[in-house]
C-alpha cells in the first residue's frame, strides 16, 4: 500500500514539474476525484475492437493501460473527462493490454499507457505517458476541434 502511494505521488511530482498538468493547484483538483471511465468504451475481446475501429467515422484514441500501471490509474479520471468532452469528434477505446495481448502485440505497445490516434482505421500518431496536454496537442494537430472552456 505505501508503495503504490510512493509511487503515485512520484507521477504527481513529474507531472506538475514537467508541466504536464495543464498548470496550477486550481488544475489539480481532477487528479483526486473518483470517477469511472467517462467517454471511454473498454474493450475486453479484440474482434469487438476491431469491428467497433472499422465502424467508427470519428477520429478513435486507444488507451492502453494496465491495472497495475500507477500512472495510467492517475490519468484515468481526466482522461475520461476529456473524452467526455469530445464525444462529438472522437471515440475513445480503452484497451486493458493484460485482457486482450492481441491489441498490444498488432499495435506494438510496450510502454504504458501508450495513446494511439486512428483514422478510418489508419494510425496518424501516438506517445507513451501519462499528459493530458500531449494528448490534446496531437489532436489538435490530427484537425480534432478543442472547445474553448476546456479545462486540461
Amino acid at each position: 500500500m505505501m508503495m503504490k502511494l510512493l509511487t503515485t505521488m512520484m507521477v504527481l511530482l513529474a507531472a506538475v514539474a514537467s508541466g504536464d498538468l495543464g498548470g496550477g493547484p486550481r488544475k489539480l483538483s481532477f487528479l483526486f476525484r473518483r470517477g469511472g471511465a467517462g467517454g471511454m468504451t473498454h474493450y475486453k475481446e479484440w474482434p469487438d475492437l476491431q469491428e467497433a475501429i472499422a465502424g467508427s467515422s470519428k477520429v478513435v484514441v486507444l488507451d492502453f493501460t494496465a491495472r497495475w500501471c500507477s500512472p495510467c490509474r492517475v490519468i484515468a479520471p481526466a482522461l475520461g473527462d476529456f473524452a467526455t468532452l469530445l464525444t462529438e469528434e472522437c471515440a475513445f477505446f480503452k484497451i486493458d493490454v493484460d485482457e486482450m495481448p492481441e491489441a498490444s502485440m498488432h499495435y506494438d505497445v510496450s510502454a504504458l499507457p501508450t495513446f494511439i490516434v486512428l483514422r478510418d482505421g489508419k494510425e496518424l500518431s501516438r506517445f507513451s505517458g501519462a499528459s493530458i496536454p500531449k494528448l490534446k496537442r496531437m489532436l489538435i494537430d490530427h484537425g480534432v476541434t478543442i472547445p474553448e472552456n476546456d479545462v486540461f
